[in-house]
């Protein structure tokens, strides 16, 4: 089955046998199918190997515990499985994140200054002769908003309370960023519309699932976007020697080898 087929096919769920989100026939031309090529495939999440990158990433991050990180994992699949409508996503590749306890006042000053180095750090390790770009290096400080409705706001509001642990699934392969946003006002607000800070931690987290090379997909960082120039979608790329965060401005054509995230926080 593919994107484009209805919804009421599924029964009331949101999601299809290969996690990917069901839109209804009607969005047309602004979708297309996934490219079968590039796709995240399912790996057994070793939890103790995760907080161990992100603390040593960051250096000074504030994160949960690793028991904790399962626990919570653990309640949150449950969550999932129990929900009909929300089930099939971990049908699809799933990544358990943790993110940081956090007051993030400035979005671009925080990825400038903390998550896209730590990005970089990660996948150096991972793949020492391949390179990290940032093709906006000093020029996000004060220049990244966050899309009204998208949801990622109550992850900000979160993350200033505590560490947060979340499952980042990637159901938009295919749509247009507009699209991806536009599906939110269907979508329980248990699920938010990815970032590029949360998406940069699933990086940190799992740099050679996520960023392995040219096959990998793209990943738009949906929720938040560029004030200062026309190139306003953000978004991460890996290829063969290189992985880049950069910005582009042909957000409205659908491409099936890229797609945005959705975090699950739970209820």
């Amino acid at each position: 089955m593919t994107v484009l087929e209805s919804v009421e096919t599924f029964c009331g769920q949101l999601f299809d046998k290969n996690g990917q989100r069901i839109l209804p026939d009607n969005f047309g031309n602004i979708v297309c199918d996934p490219d079968p090529r590039f796709s995240l495939k399912q790996v057994e999440i070793d939890y103790v190997k995760v907080i161990r990158r992100l603390r040593d990433a960051f250096i000074i991050g504030n994160f949960l515990s690793s028991k904790d990180f399962e626990e919570r994992i653990q309640d949150l699949k449950l969550q999932l499985v129990r929900n009909e409508s929300l089930a099939n996503l971990l049908k699809g590749a799933y990544l358990p994140v943790c993110l940081p306890h956090s007051n993030i006042d400035d979005y671009g000053h925080a990825l400038e200054r903390s998550f896209l180095p730590a990005v970089g750090w990660s996948y150096g390790k991972c793949f020492p002769h391949k390179s990290f770009n940032n093709f906006l290096k000093d020029d996000l400080t004060g220049n990244v908003v966050v899309i009204e409705g998208s949801g990622h706001q109550i992850l900000l509001e979160r993350m200033r309370e505590s560490s947060i642990a979340g499952i980042m699934f990637f159901p938009f392969q295919g749509c247009t960023v507009p699209t991806q946003r536009e599906q939110m006002k269907s979508l329980p607000h248990s699920l938010l519309l990815a970032g590029a800070l949360d998406i940069a931690i699933a990086l940190v987290s799992y740099p050679e699932i996520m960023a392995r090379g040219v096959f990998a997909p793209g990943y738009d960082c949906s929720a938040v976007m560029l004030t200062n120039t026309a190139s306003e979608l953000l978004y991460f790329a890996s290829y063969d020697d290189e992985l880049e965060f950069s910005s582009d401005d042909v957000c409205n054509y659908p491409l099936g080898n890229f797609s945005g995230g959705l975090l699950f926080i739970g209820e």
